[in-house]
This record gives C-alpha cells, sequence and structure tokens, in this order.
C-alpha cells in the first residue's frame, strides 16, 4: 500500500516534469535503439559495459511499462537510449581518467548525434 502511493507521487512528479520538458525532448534527436549501437561500436564500449548497459536498458524499459500501465506518460524511446548510452563514455574514461558520469551527458561529442532541427530532410 505504502508503495503504491510512493509510486503513485512519483509518476504525479514525472508526469509534470514531462509536461515542462516536452518542448526540449521534441527538438532532440532521440537515436534508435540501432543507432545506440552504433554510437557503442564507435565508442569502442568493453562487452562488460555493454552487458551492464544492456541489463540498465531492461531493467528502465521493465519500470517505464509498468508506469505507463498505471497512466504515466513517458517517452519509452528516450528511456530505452539513455539507459543503453549512460556509460558511453566510461570506457575512453580508463584512458583519460575523464569523469564518465559528466562528459557521457555531452551527447554533441560523439558521432552521428545531432539536434531534430539538424537532421536531414
Amino acid at each position: 500500500m505504502m508503495a503504491m502511493r510512493h509510486l503513485e507521487a512519483i509518476g504525479r512528479l514525472f508526469t509534470a516534469e514531462n509536461r515542462c520538458r516536452k518542448k526540449v525532448i521534441d527538438t532532440m534527436h532521440i537515436p534508435t535503439q540501432k543507432e545506440c549501437y552504433g554510437l557503442i561500436r564507435e565508442m569502442g564500449m568493453m562487452d562488460h559495459i555493454v552487458d551492464h548497459s544492456e541489463q540498465v536498458c531492461r531493467v528502465a524499459v521493465c519500470l517505464a511499462e509498468n508506469l505507463s500501465r498505471e497512466g504515466i506518460d513517458l517517452n519509452h524511446e528516450l528511456i530505452r537510449a539513455s539507459a543503453l548510452l549512460h556509460d558511453i563514455t566510461k570506457t575512453r574514461s580508463f584512458r583519460t581518467r575523464e569523469n564518465h558520469a559528466e562528459t557521457g551527458g555531452k551527447g554533441n561529442r560523439f558521432p552521428g548525434t545531432r539536434k531534430k532541427r539538424d537532421s536531414p530532410k
């Protein structure tokens, strides 16, 4: 019972936040699953990091599907791409010592990423 109330509260927050972010998300190019795997290959992610990212993706998609069944509006494509790419610079960080949690969120540093408005017609 308590868990359901927490989920409902989280859902209300996500729904309100999604309405505010919808305009921003609509201008983004969200990579398809195929594009995500292309980026993963281009960045040379180690196999165990890819495996981890795929597991994170499975959990994120499962949670999103359950929340959607409860009437919470979520962008499943964004969730899937974010989960697959959340450690995109981790392999590189072993060499460069960069903070992969910071650089991973700067998608314009990766080949093939662009804003939707820059997409070819």
